[in-house]
């Protein structure tokens, strides 16, 4: 058994993830058929499935402070809008999306003037450099309604047919020359059939979760009946 788990361990050893995963393909084609120009992803699924961004779980009533924007018209160059401490995490994890933009969000102080020097709080010495952070640099918004309008003005999306996971999202940015559709069925029909990098991952984790269970279930013993746990009782 110790052999056996050394084993697992080693193969379920957390790696990143690919850059890129999503059926981008399928979607494009999706977004063609329904005459639609772009989309926007911000409920939590979506947002990694089409960019590998992972948030934390967030309270059910937060709202979500990250955006993909994709143009099907240029679809190598989507826009990811994510909250100023949340950009330290594409060190770790790679992503496709080279636009990243960061807009001040709640760990910053209310009662502080938002600075453009703001993000730096959230970047790392050390990689300082980086070609995509230099260009979040220059994007910082100083909310998440200007990142996010600014990114559909500079996709061209402002004054096109666009679908919204969340279609509030796309009625509250009130931009006149826009339409704003519902991006659930595009993205359902995406999702559908899945890609080799998905079919490699669904294998990794269907064997996971397999591991799991079989090492729950040889750490099981019987307790007979009568015996009582001795295990303490909490404090009332």
């Amino acid at each position: 058994m110790p052999n056996r788990a050394a084993r697992e361990s080693n193969e379920f050893a957390r790696v990143a993830l690919p850059k890129r995963f999503c059926n981008l393909d399928r979607l494009l084609f999706a977004l063609q058929q329904r005459g639609l120009d772009g989309i926007v992803a911000t409920l939590p699924y979506n947002v990694f499935y089409l960019s590998g961004f992972n948030g934390v779980a967030h309270k059910a009533d937060e709202p979500r402070p990250y955006a993909f924007v994709l143009t099907r018209h240029k679809p190598d160059d989507p826009v990811l809008i994510i909250a100023d401490y949340y950009v330290a995490t594409f060190l770790a994890q790679p992503t496709w999306v080279e636009d990243i933009r960061p807009f001040r969000a709640v760990m910053m102080p209310l009662d502080l003037a938002p600075q453009a020097s703001d993000i730096d709080r959230f970047i790392p010495p050390a990689p300082a450099n980086t070609a995509w952070i230099e260009r979040a640099r220059r994007s910082y918004a100083f909310d998440m309604g200007q990142a996010l309008r600014g990114a559909l003005k500079d996709l061209k999306l402002d004054t096109g047919r666009v679908a919204f996971d969340d279609m509030g999202v796309g009625f509250r940015l009130a931009l006149e020359g826009m339409t704003v559709h519902d991006g659930y069925d595009p993205l359902m029909f995406a999702r559908a059939v899945k890609t080799e990098v998905e079919l490699r991952l669904l294998e990794r984790s269907t064997r996971l979760n397999e591991a799991a269970i079989r090492r729950t279930v040889a750490a099981w013993t019987r307790v007979p009946l009568g015996v009582i746990s001795t295990r303490p009782t909490p404090p009332r």
